[in-house]
């Protein structure tokens, strides 16, 4: 069964790093990073045996993951010091979300809608008439920067009435990201955005010295792949119907 292939790899994943001798710093993530997009193009293919809670998980544990301890590797933004961070081992948890200063990377993205002026674009008539009807603003009329600006607008609007945190609302955008085709186009977009790469990161970030490079050539080998995953599973909780009983956690 292929689903139990699925599931085995993500075990493998999982650990491999910890049987390897010291690879070198970032250089584990990214492998990381490969295969799990590997293992989830594969489930693609054949997804008439993989349900799309799978997908979706392999998304947010294995994706999500290496590229929020990528994006956080020397990011200092919002901190006095610029003691900067060392990079998370390879064999440190999947679940420990912010890096050594505190810093989750979902901070970049809102320092990146700060320093574009996401506020005006979202503002905008076009925008806003689209919202109020539900349409969908075509990828002709607006640009790889005001995408994601309005991705970023998107995801907080929806998640920070609701208290979720910065790791909920990251996810959220790498899905939207996954889901458009958009994902390595964005972190392309970052790593050309020269204020936020001086505010934000420490010279020998991963980002300020490889430009995120290897990630981006990753991550879009999914952009021609149909995604429809959903992007609210943080907020499902908040959802249920009145004629449902409420799930105890």
């Amino acid at each position: 069964m292929f689903q139990v292939f699925v599931i085995n790899s993500l075990r493998v994943i999982g650990c491999h790093w910890q049987r390897a001798d010291k690879p070198p710093t970032f250089m584990c993530h990214v492998r990381k990073l490969e295969e799990s997009v590997d293992n989830l193009i594969r489930a693609y293919s054949c997804k008439q045996d993989v349900s799309q809670e799978l997908l979706l998980e392999m998304v947010r544990k294995r994706i999500a993951g290496p590229l929020r301890v990528l994006l956080g590797h020397g990011l200092r933004l919002g901190k006095k010091e610029s003691s900067g961070l060392a990079l998370v081992s390879c064999t440190s948890s999947s679940n420990r979300h912010n890096n050594k200063n505190g810093v989750h990377p979902w901070v970049l993205f809102v320092e990146f809608y700060r320093l574009q002026h996401g506020k005006s674009f979202t503002e905008q008539p076009q925008y806003q008439l689209s919202q109020s009807f539900g349409l969908r603003i075509q990828r002709q009329s607006i640009n790889t920067k005001q995408s994601l600006l309005s991705c970023i607008h998107k995801v907080r609007e929806s998640h920070e009435p609701f208290k979720r945190s910065s790791d909920a609302k990251f996810k959220a955008l790498i899905i939207h990201g996954i889901n458009d085709g958009m994902l390595g186009q964005w972190f392309r977009v970052l790593a050309h955005c020269d204020t936020l790469q001086q505010s934000a990161y420490e010279p020998w970030s991963y980002m300020t010295k490889h430009g995120f490079s290897d990630a981006i050539k990753i991550v879009e080998r999914l952009s021609n792949i149909k995604f429809d995953l959903p992007t609210d599973v943080a907020l499902r909780v908040f959802h249920v119907p009145e004629d449902t009983e409420t799930p105890i956690y």
